[in-house]
């Protein structure tokens, strides 16, 4: 009877201390994970779901306007040429290649934003003209016409980088 009690002592000391290191570790990574703060810049690099961050070159403008809207007094649409994949967002589909040539859309337009294109924005984008390189995060856009599937990208903002 002594040798079971015995055991069930040891094996009951040894629970106890594993559930206590246990509980020590939990408790210790909690307080490292709510102690440390992200720094603004690292939470700057998060990219959105269904977004593709890239350093790009306009290579072309479509001159094209559009029926209505912004893009009725600018253009909205060129070709941009990905010169780096920074990174992508849950679920992105249609991912780009380096040096590969896109279809893009730019939501606010190629010129430099204006008081008469879009009186109520507070951002000023400066425009984009051929040969100019930026970084943006692209949206992944399925466009059908003339019974084809054609992708295009779609840039709400951009920041200039010459």
């Amino acid at each position: 009877m002594n040798l079971i009690r015995s055991i069930v002592t040891v094996a009951l000391a040894c629970f106890m201390a594993c559930s206590a290191q246990t509980d020590k570790t939990t408790r210790s990574e909690g307080r490292h994970q709510q102690g440390i703060q992200t720094p603004i810049g690292e939470r700057e690099v998060r990219i959105a779901p269904g977004r593709c961050r890239i350093v790009g070159t306009l290579v072309s403008i479509d001159s094209t306007l559009e029926k209505g809207g912004p893009c009725l007094k600018a253009p909205c649409r060129g070709f941009v040429r990905v010169d780096s994949v920074l990174g992508y967002g849950a679920a992105f589909g249609n991912p780009v290649a380096v040096n590969e040539r896109i279809d893009v859309r730019f939501a606010f337009t190629l010129a430099p934003t204006s008081r008469e294109l879009f009186p109520n924005m507070t951002k000023q984008l400066p425009g984009l003209q051929v040969g100019t390189r930026f970084q943006a995060d692209l949206e992944s856009q399925n466009e059908f016409g003339n019974s084809e599937r054609r992708v295009s990208y779609l840039v709400h903002d951009y920041e200039r980088l010459n």
